[in-house]
């Protein structure tokens, strides 16, 4: 009985370490063969393009007094097919529709809410396809907001 189970616990101990072998020198390189694939489909030959819009102020209005401003800093980063200098055209364009999109947006949510920059962005990102295009924005980058309280 002590030698079958001697011989039981030797056979697990072998599978074990058959599996561990057939995993680590088969599937593993084959899946990180698979994830550089799959990393060099998805990052483009050429860098991408942003364009700055500056610093973006938004002052938030209640009863008729500033109680608080929101400091914004955009990038929109540009497809392949639009070129920079084109794009810099509708720089004005862009940075208006920018700031009516965020007044609007900061004048429905609360003061001391928490700002939800995924819709900020999205909206931001409807704006911009408006004005250059669908197929010319590929997404809307926010590096840095700042809210500051007035009393």
């Amino acid at each position: 009985m002590k030698r079958l189970l001697i011989f039981l616990i030797l056979i697990i101990f072998l599978v074990g370490i058959g599996a561990g072998a057939y995993y680590y020198f088969i599937l593993l390189p084959q899946q990180q063969e698979n994830i550089e694939e799959a990393r060099k489909k998805t990052l483009p030959d050429e860098p991408l393009e942003y364009m700055s819009l500056s610093t973006i102020t938004v002052p938030i209005i209640r009863k008729g007094l500033m109680r608080q401003y929101i400091i914004i800093e955009v990038y929109v980063e540009l497809a392949q097919e639009m070129p920079l200098k084109t794009a810099e055209k509708y720089r004005p364009r862009l940075k208006d529709s920018f700031i009516r999109n965020l007044h609007r947006y900061f004048s429905q949510i609360p003061i001391n809410s928490r700002l939800n920059l995924t819709v900020v962005r999205k909206n931001l990102l409807l704006a911009a396809r408006k004005i250059l295009g669908k197929e010319n924005v590929e997404d809307i980058l926010i590096e840095s907001v700042y809210r500051r309280n007035i009393n």
